[in-house]
């Protein structure tokens, strides 16, 4: 019997399913910077317009980098005939469980969760979020971050109010 036409036809067909997806759902922007994916798993509900990936998840631009154990991706729907980019359709990222994100201009937040809004270009960390500046920081029960004019907005929990260490230089 022979057995190297089913593995290599499996192998191919293995390559063709995971590699072709992975490429589109790899090109995305965040604000105007092209955005890669990296991740263990990688889930596509077309009809939704989502992409979940997990495990081990980071995701980087020019201007910042998350990593997160789970980031979904909201989107338009994407034609099939390769006319249109993904990079144009990225309405939403949901980044979920154990949440960093370092920007480039210094700043780095953690959360349990953060949603990057592209249409409004803010970031909004919820689940003990905490924002870094240095060694500056800020934590409360939600903060909003403007990437456009990187500043915040911290808000209390009702039980806790928000908090802040300014350290001198």
């Amino acid at each position: 019997m022979n057995t190297k036409k089913p593995i290599a036809l499996f192998t191919i067909l293995l390559a063709i399913a995971s590699y072709v997806p992975q490429i589109k759902a790899a090109e995305g922007y965040i604000g105007a910077s092209k955005l890669h994916v990296i991740g263990d798993y990688w889930e596509f509900k077309n009809k939704e317009n989502i992409i979940i990936i997990t495990k081990d998840v980071v995701a980087t631009s020019t201007n910042m980098k998350i990593e997160c154990q789970k980031l979904v991706i909201l989107h338009e729907n994407i034609s099939n005939s390769g006319d249109e980019k993904m990079a144009e359709k990225v309405k939403k990222l949901i980044a979920t469980n154990d949440v960093k994100i370092q920007i480039n201009n210094g700043h780095s937040t953690s959360s349990g969760k953060a949603e990057y809004d592209k249409e409004d270009d803010k970031i909004i960390l919820t689940e003990h979020p905490i924002a870094y500046l240095g060694e500056h920081e800020v934590t409360g029960c939600k903060i909003t971050y403007y990437i456009e004019n990187a500043s915040y907005e911290v808000e209390s929990c009702p039980d806790q109010k928000a908090t802040g260490t300014i350290t001198p230089k």
